[in-house]
């Protein structure tokens, strides 16, 4: 725990970045605090239409806010202090699960000051993985007990894990995989242990259920990933799949050397695979035959490297981008929870290359390893917090780093926006069109833009360009358009483009805000 606070004592006062304006600075949800609304909202907001239901996760932001109030330093502390309990659990957990109290110990460390989680807490967003691993992490406590009570309650805090997010839907495959692991006798585990996975399948129904109903009235219809994030849409079937594994090693080369970190992913930065008979498909093909017969060895040996390398693919499942196309392709976000089991084989292989120097060296040259591979990541987790210290120098960093994130020059142009500086806003989005023309997000935020800085033709202008663009319906573009001639006092034209927007995005603030507009001006002009 002591690790974990000193990896991120240089973090404070921390500050609302990116997704934290919207879902937790102006979000209604938290700051009305109205507990039946939170329960059936979407997470970003009632009607939102992003297929996400998180209202533990929202709830807790709405009980922040009330006992501390707006300032972001509280906020990113809970997210330090969750950290910290989800690093003592992972080796509480692995102790339970069978693996030496020394191995378990170090798995936990290097959990608590590993850099690749800077972004989880550094950003308040970040809640959702800290409390879901933290409520998988005490289920897998829980059940690793054995008894009636801890079923319950191993169910319960399994129940509040769907809650805060989705990807603790992973759990049931976790604890197979920690009960099968210490045992050879499957049949035994299998009798003994049926009640607890009937229970936790009838929880995952009843969450999936209740997420069903909650989302469905009022949302929006989903679309399809943007290519940007997730070029996985314009590939086939095997390119699909070789695509997604190789992000797999991008993730375990993160994890292992954290040299390279960034905040947000596109499509360049992946490189996905284009073919599967091209030369890095079967580099990529080859690479996941040999992981998988090495894991298997380790496995039947019961190694915990091999646990670690198990628990960390199984985590990965509900983004890993091979069963569904998820919004986005990558992002380090995702390893939280995965990164529980690659810190355990990380651990592994630290002590079992010790132990090649001698059973008369060991100890010291254990205690000296330790001691740099801890001192190494919390160094680097000291100077990548420096990073987030507010919006606009995370995605400046982001941007100098790497120049073609489009994304990056999004978010940029969208923090210089929220400071008032408009004019660098500007010059960010037409950087990231610079970039990709074809970006429609930077395109219609720079369309957004320009009607606020009082330059409404320009604005329509990028509207009637992403209507050329897209085929189809967009009704950003199209409440743009309405905004526009607004401004400019063409009302009849205005109230066409109004009413071209379809009927299931008319319950959204941003139709009602025009709407308005166009009501208040029509009433003018009638004085």
């Amino acid at each position: 725990m002591a690790l974990a606070l000193c990896a991120y004592v240089n973090s404070f006062p921390g500050a609302f970045i990116g997704d934290d304006l919207a879902i937790v600075r102006d979000s209604p949800l938290v700051w009305s605090a109205d507990l039946p609304t939170i329960v059936a909202a979407d997470y970003w907001g009632t009607g939102a239409g992003s297929g996400l239901h998180r209202p533990l996760t929202i709830l807790s932001y709405a009980l922040g806010a009330r006992l501390f109030g707006p300032a972001p330093v509280f906020f990113h502390l809970v997210n330090v202090l969750l950290h910290a309990g989800v690093a003592v659990l992972t080796s509480v957990v692995l102790v339970a699960a069978g693996v030496p109290l020394a191995l378990s110990w170090l798995a936990g460390a290097l959990f608590a000051v590993h850099p690749v989680h800077t972004e989880v807490i550094d950003i308040v967003t970040g809640r959702a993985e800290l409390l879901a691993a933290l409520f998988v992490l005490l289920a897998a406590r829980s059940a690793l007990r054995r008894g009636r009570l801890h079923r319950v309650v191993a169910a319960a805090w399994y129940t509040l894990a769907l809650l805060s997010k989705e990807s603790a839907a992973t759990f049931p495959a976790l604890l197979l995989l920690l009960d099968v692991f210490g045992t050879r006798e499957r049949r035994a585990v299998a009798r003994e242990r049926w009640p607890l996975y009937a229970l936790l399948c009838v929880v995952t129904a009843c969450w999936l259920a209740f997420r069903k109903w909650a989302l469905l009235s009022g949302s929006l219809p989903r679309n399809l990933p943007d290519p940007v994030d997730n070029p996985l849409v314009l590939l086939d079937l095997p390119a699909r799949v070789l695509t997604a594994l190789k992000v797999q090693f991008l993730y375990a080369v993160r994890l292992a050397a954290p040299l390279r970190l960034d905040a947000a992913f596109v499509d360049t930065m992946i490189g996905p695979v284009s073919r599967a008979g091209s030369v890095q498909g079967l580099a990529v093909a080859a690479g996941a035959i040999a992981a998988v017969v090495a894991i298997v060895a380790g496995w039947r040996r019961r190694q915990a490297w091999a646990l670690g390398a198990v628990l960390h693919c199984a985590a990965f499942a509900t983004t890993a981008n091979l069963l569904v196309v998820t919004p986005f392709l990558m992002a380090e976000r995702f390893a939280y929870l995965p990164s529980v089991g690659f810190c355990l084989l990380l651990a592994a292989v630290l002590l079992a290359a010790t132990r090649w120097l001698g059973r008369a060296r060991a100890l010291a040259a254990t205690a000296a390893v330790v001691a740099a591979a801890l001192v190494l990541l919390t160094a680097r987790t000291a100077i990548r917090n420096r990073d987030f210290a507010d919006g606009i120098t995370l995605w400046t960093a982001e941007t100098g780093r790497e120049p073609g994130n489009v994304r990056s020059w999004l978010f940029l142009a969208g923090a210089y926006a929220d400071a008032g500086e408009r004019g660098r806003a500007e010059r960010a989005l037409r950087r990231a069109l610079e970039v990709r023309p074809g970006f429609t997000d930077a395109r219609l935020a720079l369309g957004f833009l320009l009607l606020e800085a009082g330059r409404p033709v320009e604005g329509i202008r990028r509207f009637e360009e992403v209507m050329e663009r897209i085929p189809g319906v967009s009704p950003l573009a199209m409440l743009g358009l309405a905004r526009g001639y607004i401004d400019l006092g063409m009302l009849p034209e205005a109230a066409r483009w109004l009413e071209s927007v379809p009927e299931y995005f008319r319950h959204i603030d941003a139709y009602r805000d025009v709407a308005e507009r166009l009501e208040a001006a029509d009433g003018r002009a009638r004085r």
